[in-house]
């Protein structure tokens, strides 16, 4: 009995499943795009190791403008990703961002300038880094990028490259009740135990 629940715990326990990738409900597929000129998701469909939002405008204007990567979580947990964001957002007054949200809560992972030539961001950027994010079950999850200039060239372009996809989906309801049931067979065995002593 004793094994039956520990195994019963275990289970529970690890009911939190690693989504390593885009897959699942995380395919390519799924994902939604919005922002001006030629925007991008490669490879566009299927399940992905790796995967690269791009945006090419130009001339982009002398406004902020943004770019929205985004899918829908149909499971809740800890998304975490690795990150590159590289770009030209032109020579003068440039400016460049990006977030990673999850319903209302944004987190900024890059705000660079404003700038002129040539710290970046101006004449090209390159930014890495690491995120991690809690997204709950309904949540628009995503990314955004942008920026602006007041450049005569007044083009944006840019890649967002995130590597190492991995959504944790917390236990379903149904494992927690295997934990309690696990427990629960355990403390009942510690009590056989005391009472036969």
């Amino acid at each position: 009995m004793k094994k039956l629940a520990l195994f019963m715990l275990a289970i529970a326990l690890f009911s939190g499943t690693a989504n390593a990738g885009f897959i699942g409900d995380w395919q390519l597929q799924n994902w939604t795009t919005s922002g001006p000129g030629t925007v991008t998701i490669t490879p566009p469909s299927g399940s992905a190791d790796s995967a690269t939002f791009s945006y090419r405008d130009d001339p982009a204007g002398f406004s902020d403008v943004t770019w929205t990567f985004s899918d829908v979580a149909t499971t809740g947990g800890t998304v975490s990703f690795n990150y590159d964001y590289s770009g030209n957002h032109a020579n003068f007054e440039v400016y460049a961002y990006f977030s990673v949200f999850a319903g209302s809560n944004v987190i900024p992972l890059v705000n660079a300038g404003p700038a002129n030539c040539c710290t970046p961001p101006s004449g090209g950027f390159d930014y890495s880094g690491t995120a991690t994010i809690n997204v709950n079950p309904g949540d628009t999850f995503g990314f955004m990028v942008g920026g602006s200039n007041y450049d005569s060239t007044n083009h944006l372009n840019g890649d967002l490259t995130i590597t190492d996809f991995d959504a944790l989906s917390v236990p379903e309801p149904a494992s927690f009740g295997l934990l309690a049931v696990g427990a629960a067979m355990l403390a009942f065995g510690a009590g056989r135990r005391k009472r036969a002593n």
